[in-house]
């Protein structure tokens, strides 16, 4: 089929007096039967077959370069033509294709403003990918330390309904604290938490030592209204060691530990107790946080599950 259409398109193209919608519907014929060379010829001709066909050949060719598989080219010839014809609905599109395709995140963050102006992306599809562009951008200025100054800027372009995403929240407040910018990170992850309660958020307050008197007051306002909150009660204890409070840190661990074992609470008791000269709780917390890390493993065939045959011994 493809085969008579690109016949019959071409002829029609030299007979006509406009060939230029013949010469690409052949080109698009030739494509699809996987003739490339000859495709790309039929586009030489049809660039030269009309004056002005610059546009019109352009966007066929970018299709046909998506197609197959050729982003960077593509790239280059969509980023011609968005200076020719900013805005143009095809090209757009296409470039969201194409940055797509070569993990070109920041040209996807700026373009989405663009597509959502013209209405050629759903709300749905530009939270997705908005998400996806900063997400990729954190993680990939948040490598080097001194990019602290991109990764702020970052944020503060980011939309507003973004800078609620618990994930990117996590990426930022991270980067924040191996960039020795704490101070910030305990302003966002305080005020998150009063918009978003989550454990990942409460667990990292407790790693950041800011002003710990301070952080201990506020994390034990949220206890008032979350008193079972095992997160919490780790992060109160965190917090306690970060004043020396050692009997209220103890406390802490062990409410958090009664609410929810965890081999984490059971490390955290295991070397206070030892550092207090209790070795025997010490042993019983490490013992402990062993057996609950284990039972988190994936089950996975151990040798004393399956010992070697007398053969399989002689063969290794």
């Amino acid at each position: 089929r493809w085969k008579r259409a690109e016949k019959s398109l071409v002829k029609a193209a030299d007979d006509s007096s406009t060939p230029l919608v013949n010469y690409l519907s052949a080109a698009l014929a030739a494509h699809y039967q996987g003739h490339y060379e000859q495709a790309d010829t039929l586009l030489k001709r049809a660039h030269l077959s009309t004056e002005g066909a610059d546009t019109a050949v352009g966007l066929v060719q970018v299709q046909l370069m998506l197609d197959r598989q050729q982003y960077e080219e593509a790239l280059a010839i969509l980023t011609r033509l968005d200076r020719q014809l900013p805005n143009h609905p095809q090209v757009l599109k296409q470039l969201k294709q194409a940055y797509l395709s070569v993990s070109d995140w920041e040209g996807l963050r700026r373009l989405m403003p663009r597509l959502a102006a013209r209405q050629l992306i759903s709300p749905d599809e530009r939270n997705q990918l908005e998400q996806r562009a900063y997400k990729e951008l954190l993680i990939h200025e948040a490598r080097d330390q001194d990019n602290i100054e991109r990764v702020r800027s970052l944020w503060a372009d980011m939309p507003d309904a973004l800078r609620g995403n618990i994930e990117l929240i996590v990426l930022y407040t991270e980067t924040l604290m191996r960039g020795n910018e704490e101070v910030i990170a305990e302003r966002l992850l305080r005020h998150s938490l009063k918009e978003h309660w989550d454990s990942r958020l409460v667990l990292r307050y407790g790693l950041l030592s800011v002003d710990p008197a301070r952080q201990l007051v506020h994390a034990e306002k949220w206890l008032q209204e979350r008193p079972n909150d095992p997160d919490l009660l780790l992060t109160l204890g965190r917090l306690a060691l970060r004043n020396s409070y050692w009997g209220k840190a103890q406390e802490y661990f062990e409410a958090s530990q009664r609410q929810r074992p965890s081999g984490v609470v059971c490390a955290e008791l295991a070397r206070l107790y030892a550092n207090l000269g209790e070795h025997n709780k010490s042993q019983l917390y490490y013992r402990q946080s062993v057996e609950l890390l284990d039972r988190s493993l994936p089950a996975l065939p151990q040798p004393e599950e399956h010992k070697p045959s007398v053969k399989a011994t002689k063969a290794t």
